[in-house]
């Protein structure tokens, strides 16, 4: 495609070592996000009346939520612009080194639902980025989102894992509008963790740049099942240190592209 991208924020396979290390979705923080993107795409199946389809994960790593979605039940894969090493048992469904934008026409055309998680402010030109999802996946309807949130939380973390910005839902809404995507639903997500890391980095703590796998992983499931269910308390204008949002590409039907390739309408 024309317009190619800044990639070189993409994720090294040591970058990703630190913030994903073996045993990490075990984390109050994978187990909150895994929770949070299943009751999001059951929200969007009670929206479309039915069940979505093929669903993409760009930008997915490991292929860690891939995995949760698979075992789940949901027809997904995944692609990551870095080579990092994808485990054996995966290698069918993730794919690494490569841009969605290169995989096979044929499976494009069949993909729903895109999920980028974490991935939009790691590019600085984020509207091409999204015109060229929007072009590149033809029966795509929905974008599932998330970004870190709020530029008062910049840090030392922004800055080594190749941020371009944080985002508000204004932020959001207007990429998303840019590239032809209605945003549909957003909140605020990680509100409990919002002052803590407020707090530090008024005081001019920096925040760690690797991550542990639990050694209490019962105490981390209790508190990544709070998170995922925090809304049910906080109101929707609640900072949080993420945005997780669904957007929708209006007048896109579900299903393959039409036999001349263009995408099918309602």
């Amino acid at each position: 495609m024309a317009n190619a991208l800044k990639t070189t924020t993409a994720f090294t396979g040591d970058q990703y070592d630190l913030v994903y290390p073996k045993g990490i979705e075990r984390h109050f923080w994978c187990i909150a996000r895994n929770g949070i993107l299943s009751d999001m795409i059951r929200w969007i199946e009670r929206r479309a009346g039915g069940r979505i389809g093929r669903l993409l994960e760009i930008g997915c790593g490991r292929g860690m939520v891939v995995e949760h979605l698979r075992l789940e039940g949901r027809d997904c894969y995944g692609v990551e612009l870095s080579p990092v090493g994808v485990p054996e048992d995966r290698r069918t469904y993730v794919w690494s080194g490569t841009d969605c934008r290169n995989l096979p026409a044929s499976f494009r055309a069949g993909v729903e639902a895109v999920l980028l998680l974490e991935v939009i402010e790691h590019i600085e030109d984020a509207r091409r980025f999204l015109i060229d999802i929007r072009d590149a996946f033809p029966a795509c309807r929905w974008l599932i989102v998330s970004v870190p949130a709020r530029a008062e939380l910049w840090s030392n973390f922004d800055e080594e894992f190749g941020h371009f910005r944080r985002y508000d839902e204004e932020m959001l809404a207007q990429e998303l509008a840019d590239a032809g995507a209605t945003l549909l639903r957003w909140r605020y997500r990680f509100a409990l963790l919002y002052p803590l890391i407020y707090a530090l980095l008024r005081i001019g703590k920096p925040r760690p740049l690797s991550n542990k796998a639990p050694s209490m992983p019962m105490l981390h499931r209790v508190l990544g099942g709070l998170i995922r269910r925090e809304t049910w308390i906080m109101p929707q204008r609640v900072y949080g240190t993420s945005i997780y949002a669904i957007a929708e590409f209006p007048g896109r039907m579900p299903g393959p592209a039409r036999p001349d390739g263009r995408p099918r309408f309602g």
